[in-house]
């Protein structure tokens, strides 16, 4: 199992390479389609960085510095104009992190500065918006996925049932999309909607 003082480490080292690799071998293996979509130059940072916030509210008890700092970095990486991480699935699982480590921090008691929570919240809403101006842009075939099938089965996956509060983002229309497009994905999309399910899923955005 994966330390949170190994995490931290390859956090502060800007090893995303590695980071992504730990943490998905430690509970969240994703077909391989989706592993190299978010390995992307443009989706590695956000993404690596994402699913670390992720695991460290799973390994600590409570909010500590290590997640604060981790959280400052996310925030710092989003796109001061759009809102996005870079990339939609980097996107997506920012918007997850993000969220996780609200009802974390919001959960334990223990406060962090009223700074870094409006931090946490404008960027969560400022991410989902950005999912949905990806989602309204799509026409074609296949209007209401969030980018193209990968992006869309990543940001299920990420963003389970429920879409961010107060977003206009649809997560049902995307997945009636999936369920609609003629673009002949293989069966390895499937199995990344179908990690959307599970427990070790993204964060459970209420609406």
């Amino acid at each position: 199992m994966i330390l949170a003082s190994t995490i931290e480490r390859l956090i502060a080292g800007g090893d995303h390479d590695r980071l992504l690799d730990a943490v998905l071998r430690n509970g969240r293996p994703i077909p391989l389609q989706a592993r190299v979509r978010i390995s992307q130059p443009e989706a590695i940072g956000a993404a690596a960085t994402g699913l670390a916030l992720q695991r460290l509210c799973e390994l600590t008890y409570a909010p500590d510095a290590r997640i604060e700092r981790c959280i400052e970095r996310i925030c710092a990486m989003q796109d001061a104009l759009e809102g996005g991480f870079g990339a939609v699935g980097a996107t997506a699982i920012c918007v997850a992190a993000l969220q996780k480590a609200l009802e974390f921090v919001e959960g334990s008691g223990i406060a962090m500065s009223p700074t870094t929570m409006h931090r946490i919240r404008a960027s969560i809403d400022r991410g989902a918006h950005a999912l949905y101006e990806q989602q309204a842009s799509v026409d074609g075939d296949t209007p209401g996925l969030i980018g193209d099938e990968i992006d869309t089965a990543i940001s299920l996956w990420q963003l389970s049932a429920m879409a961010p509060s107060g977003s206009l983002l649809d997560l049902r229309r995307a997945r009636d999309a999936m369920g609609d497009s003629e673009a002949g994905f293989d069966h390895q999309v499937d199995a990344v909607i179908a990690m959307g399910k599970a427990p070790s899923g993204g964060a459970k955005i209420a609406a």
